[in-house]
Formats: C-alpha cells, structure tokens, sequence
C-alpha cells in the first residue's frame, strides 16, 4: 500500500522537477534572445534581397536630382533608422510571443495539471481529502436518514448551480475546463428536479420544464458568446432531453409549448450563426416527440393538433425561407431541411388528420410551398431553392390527390396535373439559359401517369376481338386522353422550349419526347380501335395499311428534307408491318385479305425507291452539328 503510494508520488516528483526544467530552460532562451544585439542599418540593408536594394538604389538616384541641405538628409536619415529599429523591435517581440504560445500550446493538458497541482499542493490535497469527506458524510447521512428529501433535492440543486457558475467563470480563461463543468452542472440540476417530480413530488412538470429551459438558454448564450456549436449542439441534446422525463406525467400542450419557445430559441440562434445544424436537429427531436406520442397515446382530430401542425411547420418554413433569402449561395443542407420539412409535414398530416380534411391540411400545405417557391423566385439570387420549394408544393400536390382519388380517374388526374406543371415549369425556363436536364422533368413526370396505365394499356393490346367491355372502353377513353396530353405536351415545349432564333429548325429534346411518347399511343390506339370489330382480319389489314401509309410520309419527308430522325421513323413502322406480315399474317389472315393486304402494302414499299433523296440537307445538317 505505502509502497504504491510512494510509486505515485515519485512520478509526481518527476513530472513536476521536469516541468521546471523546461519553463528554466524557456525563460533562459527568451533571455538571450532580449540580449542580443540589434542589427545596425548596414547589417539590415544587406539582409535585403537584391530587388528591394536595388529599388531603394533607384529612390536613391532619383532623389539625388533634388537639391536638398546636409543636415535634412541627416535628420532624415536618423528618423528612418529609428523607425527602422522599432519595427525591428516590434517583430521580434511578436515573434516571442507567438513562439512562447506555440510552446504553452504544446504542453500536454497533464503537465499543465501537475504544474497546478505543484503550487500550494498542501492546501489542494486538503481540499481534496475534505471533499472526499464531505461526500462519505453525505452518502452516510442518506442511509441513515439524516438528510431527509427536501434537503437531498436541496443539496443537488445547490451542487449543480454552483458547477454551473464556477463553469461559467473558468470559461472565461479555461474554455474546455469550464464548458465541462457548466455542463456537468446543468445535468446534476436535471437529474435532481427530475426526481423531485418523480420520486419526492416535490414540483409540478410545468416547474421542471421552465427551469431547464433557463438553464438552456443560458448555456445556449454562452455557447453563442463562445461561438462554440459543439457546444450548442450539446445543449440543445441536453433541453430536448428534458420532456422525455416528464412525458407521461406533463399535459401534452406544456411540452410542446416548451419546445416551441425552445425550437424559437434555436432558430434565432441559427440566423445569427448560420450553424445550420442545429435546425435539423431541432426539427428531428420536434419530430420525434410528435410520432412517439402518437404511437403511445394516439393524435386525435381535433383544432389543437391542427394548430399543432401549422404553428411548427410555420416556424420553420419562415426560418428556412429566411435563410435561403440571406445567403448570396444557399447551402446544400438548407435546402435539404426545406425538403426534409415538407416530409415531416405530410406525416402529421397522415398522423392527425383523415378523409377530406386530411386532403385539405395536404393541399394547404401543398400552396405554402408554392408560395415559397414565388417568393424566393423574385428575391432570392439562386434558383435551386425555388425547384426545391416547387418541387415540395408538387409532391404534396400528388399525394392530396392519391388520397383523394384511386383507379382510372387518378391516371386521368394526374395526367392533367403534369399538363399544368409542365406549363408552369416551362414558362420559368423560357427567359433561362437550360443547363442540365431542367427541360425533361416534364418528360420525368409524364412517366407516373404512363406507369400506372401500363398494365390495362397491355390488355388492351393483347385483347383479342370485339364485342369490347366497359372497363375496355374505359381504358381505351384514357389512351386517347394519354395522346392528347402528349402532344399538348410537345406543343408546350415548342413554344416555351424552342432552339435560338438562329437555329429555329432545332427543338429540343422534350419535344421530340413528347412526339415519339403521342406517336406511339396513336398507332397503338389505331390498332386497338379497329380490333374492337368483329372482323379482326379486316381490322388487321386496315391497321397495317394505316402504318404503312404513317411509315411512307415520314420516310418521303424525311429523305426530301433530308431528316434522318424522320427517315428513321418511317424505317421502323415499315419493320413493324414488314414483321406483323411474315410472323402472324401470313399464318392466320384468310387467302383473299392476305391477299390484298400484302399485294397494297408490297406497292407502297416499292415506292420508296423512286423517292429522290436530298444530300444537300443532309450534308448541311451534318455540317451544322
């Protein structure tokens, strides 16, 4: 025992005499370097490069053209080698003083102990023994019920505030050492109010909670003082933490009031420190409390939850759009939180609310974002946010009406919706330089209508005579309406979307999208269409004709104007019949259709022979590109 004991005091010895040592061997280096000599002005000129000498060299020559008396160069001179003593002297200070700090930085956190603990060490080990004393009587004191609840409650608030404030002091010089006790306090508060209300019932939550959120906020600025954000993110953890003590036993609208004025605190903070952190922090612990009480006691319907959702959605929506509007460059994870809050908001809404008000409080919500989006379109310098906004406002647009809405009438719904969308999006572009793939998002959405249609699109396809049923004509009433909206679509990006004036022949690539997505529903509904008769021989040889002709104009026209994109067109329609002909025709068409049918389509095809193509439109078309 004594043997370990005096092990550890020798190592003391040891550090402490070593540490003396350097701070001996530190002072006796600064000293020398205070006694030496200055340089003189001939020793400092020639320590110059040669450029500044020769420079000075030149001053001197040019102000050798002016007459000046002996005794003004002489004062001048004098005044320029004082001044050039004390700029000598001024370096070499700083530069001790930053070589000192560089040492005092270098020094291990352990040396800088022992050192405090070599001064006066007598008195510290004392203090240290009585502490030590002082928390066996308390321990003692508690088994034998010495220290009743009132004073133990008593003893941990007086402990914690007075680590608090003794952190709060040594911040001032010892930023860590005192964050590290403030912190340590405020939990000792935490912990010791948490079991006067739920071990002793000494306070009400209410109490609790309004005592933390003091403490909080008085960490909270002094981590804004310190311009510390490990720090806030630390306390913003620790006030969070709060409601989680007294969540079964505090009224539901006492703590989300209390994290309400906290989520306030935290967002003026953050307009004053850009730590945009700490709002998606907030936002996830905001988020978190709502989904855990409602998986425990269940949100019901009612005006306060609604009031619930738009007071916390609003608070951040105007926090965000404040952001965005401040920075010159809005952030990635700004814009992330705008998304991330449009997504917390449809929750709530699916949590709180059903039927139509549940589509209500979602399409309201929905106008909220597209307001967003108008506003940061005129005021703010970046477009990102306003597609981020936009895109928020669209999405919650989408889900209202599959809330809304379900089967055939939702494709049709949502196909109207992308015609809208697509108007007001190409109506941003039309001033804008396109960069990137902003053009094709309409092309993007019309994919969710042809998705959700693809299934009946494929029975009615494979479906094979007449006699059709309503579900039939149903779907076949939704192809043509798929066709109208594609070319509506590519009429829309003509006229929005178009190439410069100087190449007005050449559209862009929605355009051509929306042609090749209509085209292909037309020939399909042409051959749906016929098929609905009873005669499906005929109906097949009116169809293949029908695509016959198609493929003739496109490849007449394009080998007219030179167009290969349209020649290519015409190519594929004749492989399509070309291939219906050989593979199923031939095997199943009756003699006399066979007949007229490959006899009508075999001329058309010989036709294209006689067609004289334009080389020079090609060539120039090449030569453009």
């Amino acid at each position: 025992m004594f043997g370990a004991i005096a092990f550890i005091m020798a190592i003391i010895f040891f550090v402490v005499v070593s540490n003396r040592i350097t701070k001996l061997e530190r002072q006796v280096k600064e000293l020398k370097k205070d006694s030496e000599p200055l340089p003189s002005d001939d020793e400092e000129r020639a320590a110059l490069p040669e450029e500044q000498t020769s420079q000075e060299r030149n001053e001197s020559a040019h102000n050798s053209n002016f007459k000046e008396s002996p005794i003004i160069r002489e004062k001048s001179g004098r005044s320029v080698a004082k001044q050039d003593r004390k700029i000598v002297e001024s370096q070499l200070t700083e530069s001790q003083k930053r070589s000192s700090e560089q040492e005092a930085d270098n020094s291990s956190w352990l040396e800088d102990l022992f050192h405090w603990l070599s001064i006066e060490w007598p008195m510290k080990v004392g203090a240290m023994l009585l502490i030590l004393a002082l928390g066996w009587f308390v321990t003692y004191a508690f088994i034998h019920d010495w220290i009743g609840p009132v004073g133990r409650i008593s003893l941990g608030l007086i402990f914690g505030l007075a680590l608090l404030i003794i952190g709060f002091y040594l911040s001032k010089n010892h930023r860590i050492q005192g964050n590290a006790l403030s912190i340590v306090g405020s939990i000792t508060m935490l912990i010791t109010i948490m079991a006067g209300v739920e071990v002793y019932d000494f306070f009400a939550p209410s109490f609790a909670l309004v005592v933390m959120l003091g403490v909080v906020v008085f960490l909270s600025i002094m981590s804004w003082f310190q311009q510390n954000q490990a720090m806030a993110i630390v306390v913003i953890i620790l006030g969070n933490a709060v409601p989680l003590f007294v969540f079964e036993s505090a009224d539901i609208i006492m703590v989300f009031l209390y994290l309400f004025v906290l989520s306030a605190g935290i967002l003026w903070m953050v307009r004053s420190t850009n730590w945009n952190n700490l709002t998606l922090l907030s936002l996830l612990f905001v988020f978190f409390y709502s989904a855990f009480y409602h998986l425990d006691e269940g949100l019901e319907e009612n005006l306060v939850n609604v009031i619930f959702i738009f007071t916390f959605a609003g608070l951040y929506f105007v926090a965000n759009i404040a952001t965005l509007l401040k920075q010159e460059k809005p952030s990635g994870k700004d814009m992330f939180i705008a998304g991330m809050l449009g997504v917390v908001f449809l929750v709530w809404c699916l949590m709180i609310a059903s039927g139509l008000l549940e589509v209500l409080l979602v399409l309201i919500g929905a106008l909220g974002f597209g307001l967003g989006a108008y506003i940061l379109y005129y005021l703010s310098n970046s477009k990102s946010p306003v597609w981020v906004y936009g895109s928020v406002s669209l999405f919650l647009i989408f889900v209202a009406t599959a809330l809304q809405f379900d089967g055939n009438v939702l494709i049709i719904a949502y196909t109207l919706e992308v015609i809208a969308t697509a108007f007001l999006w190409m109506y941003a572009l039309k001033n804008q330089e396109r960069k990137g793939g902003h053009h094709l998002l309409p092309v993007a959405l019309f994919l969710l209508p042809m998705g959700m249609f693809f299934q009946d699109f494929v029975e009615l396809l494979l479906e094979g005579g007449g006699n059709p049923s309503e579900q039939e004509i149903l779907s076949f009433m939704i192809l043509v309406v798929m066709i109208a909206s594609s070319f509506i679509l590519a009429f829309l990006s003509k006229i929005f979307l178009s190439a410069d004036e100087h190449k007005s022949e050449e559209k862009i690539q929605s355009y051509h999208a929306f042609n090749i997505i209509g085209g292909a529903y037309l020939m399909a509904a042409i051959w749906i269409g016929f098929h609905f008769m009873d005669r499906e021989y005929i109906a097949s040889m009116i169809a293949l004709m029908i695509y016959t002709v198609a493929g003739l104009f496109f490849y007449i026209k394009g080998k007219k104007d030179g167009n290969a994109s349209l020649k290519a067109i015409g190519g594929i329609l004749f492989a399509l019949v070309v291939a219906r002909l050989i593979f199923v025709e031939f095997w199943q068409m009756a003699l006399v259709t066979k007949t007229i049918t490959f006899f009508v389509i075999g001329a058309m095809l010989i036709s294209t022979a006689f067609i004289k193509e334009n080389r020079i439109g090609i060539e120039n078309k090449n030569a453009g590109e």
